[in-house]
């Protein structure tokens, strides 16, 4: 539990401290025949992400980037000229595919946040959501909250808990 109260501790205090202006690449690229100007970290994100849709939806592809670029074009609209990182992953997570983006990255997060998965879940999703957090299998996760429900009492408490406090993925 502490580690989870220091781990949200860390990314709220990194996100307010870390606003040193730096130059990033740029390029540019074609989403569904639509030219956008994209950072280099963000563009190498989603093209993760769209390399996995593409070989696991083939069939939805085409609609997935075209609404992917209906959305980009609504935040370059909006005053944004470049699309950044947190604007990508902004964008997979309202359509609900930033787990696409890391796909076959073991150890690398899926989430920038903590979100309990609803998507693979068995009873409220926090050990898939834990389990997708740190790029852990989420039956580990599991396990380990029958360990401390049984061996300790505190699983189910903390369990109940957590499943309050950690917001659903979208």
């Amino acid at each position: 539990m502490y580690c989870i109260v220091l781990k949200k501790l860390y990314i709220f205090v990194s996100h307010f401290s870390s606003k040193n202006i730096s130059m990033k690449k740029v390029v540019t690229i074609h989403l569904s025949g639509k030219l956008f100007q994209i950072e280099e970290d963000a563009y190498q994100k989603l093209d993760a992400a769209l390399s996995q849709i593409k070989l696991n939806e083939p069939k939805n592809f085409d609609s997935i980037e075209t609404s992917l670029a209906d959305d980009f074009t609504i935040k370059i609209e909006s005053g944004q000229k470049v699309i950044t990182f947190q604007m990508v992953n902004e964008v997979l997570r309202n359509k609900g595919l930033l787990n696409y983006s890391n796909a076959g990255q073991k150890g690398k997060r899926s989430y920038d946040r903590l979100y309990r998965n609803t998507k693979d879940k068995v009873l409220g999703g926090v050990c898939s959501g834990l389990g997708e957090y740190w790029g852990i299998d989420p039956i580990l996760m599991r396990l380990l909250f029958v360990v401390l429900f049984f061996g300790f009492g505190t699983g189910f408490l903390l369990y109940i808990i957590m499943w309050i406090v950690i917001p659903k993925a979208d």
